[in-house]
């Protein structure tokens, strides 16, 4: 950002007048930081997995959501998101036991996050407008 955006020697001067309030010398936490991160780094390829699994969910193709949602699971088992794109995929293929146990995984993994699923606020606003679920199998009751 500094080298679209450099800030002004204004600002640097006042930046270094109020850090001279502060006794000199401190820690970096370089090392701490890093092991606090390294879960999240180590998940990364998880939820970029997930997310591929939402975008082919939203094209229409649930084989490969499945598959990504598969991989996803694999990598972090503990992500109810993970489990819940399992479900939605499932109830477009109209696999409807086999989305019940996805959509059951999810929720005993975290409950009060599916509620923010993006498949679950399409899910409300359809149901709302009086269409038809994109989630929902057509002849399913």
């Amino acid at each position: 950002m500094f080298a679209s955006h450099p800030p002004s020697q204004e600002r640097v001067d006042a930046n270094r007048k109020h850090a001279a309030k502060y006794p000199a010398g401190g820690e970096l936490g370089t090392e701490a930081f890093a092991a606090a991160i390294a879960p999240t780094l180590k998940s990364k390829p998880a939820y970029d997995a997930y997310e591929e699994g939402r975008k082919a969910l939203k094209n229409k193709h649930a084989d490969v959501a499945l598959a990504k949602a598969d991989q996803a699971i694999k990598l972090v088992p503990d992500e109810g998101h993970f489990y819940a794109l399992r479900g939605d995929a499932d109830l477009v293929q109209k696999k409807l036991p086999s989305a019940t146990q996805a959509y059951t995984d999810a929720i005993s993994r975290n409950d009060p996050l599916l509620l923010l699923l993006p498949s679950a606020r399409s899910h409300r606003r359809a149901r709302a407008a009086g269409r038809e679920s994109p989630l929902r199998p057509r002849d399913a009751a």
